[in-house]
């Protein structure tokens, strides 16, 4: 009676990052008014976008990094990253959207056994484990070069592990 009958189901929902875009607060004085602060390509590589581990911080947050910092000052040091300044009057040649994320996976499972009590009453148990393997999804980091490209949230639908438990009499 307790072995047998159980009903396992789950989903799971696997998806690729979402798309940013990457800014450069030096470029906006190049243009005036609110045209968009691109940078450009010094067309010698592509920016590496790997997610690091997690990295506690002394106040109880942490972060993860996406992205290294390209540059210290893309006008005075030139040659020291993948991006450069487009210069007076010329919006940059990344565009909007070039970079994506980092993906999302996460895992629902659910476990359910029905116990018979009388010939037409059931008492139903049912365990549902929201992101039941606990993997972190985070969000997307905040697309500035000048900047390391830290993620201190997660991503949209993320939260931790969940249990539910419930107890259903059927009649």
């Amino acid at each position: 009676m307790i072995i047998g009958g159980w009903q396992l189901s789950g989903t799971v929902n696997i998806a690729g990052g979402l798309p940013y875009t990457l800014n450069y607060k030096e470029a906006s004085t190049n243009l005036p008014g609110s045209a968009p602060t691109f940078p450009s390509y010094t067309g010698s590589a592509k920016m590496r976008t790997e997610l690091t581990g997690f990295q506690p911080k002394s106040n109880g947050t942490g972060q993860r990094t996406f992205y290294t910092k390209q540059t210290s000052n893309l006008l005075t040091d030139p040659g020291t990253g993948i991006f450069k300044n487009p210069g007076l009057d010329t919006v940059g040649n990344v565009g909007r959207n070039t970079y994506f994320g980092p993906s999302f996976w996460n895992s629902d499972l659910s476990i359910a056994k029905t116990f018979s009590i009388h010939e037409n009453i059931g008492l139903k148990f049912r365990m549902d484990a929201y992101n039941a393997f606990n993997h972190i999804s985070p969000g997307n980091p905040g697309g500035n070069i000048e900047s390391d490209g830290t993620i201190t949230g997660g991503a949209a639908g993320y939260s931790p592990r969940q249990l539910e438990f419930s107890l259903r009499v059927q009649f």
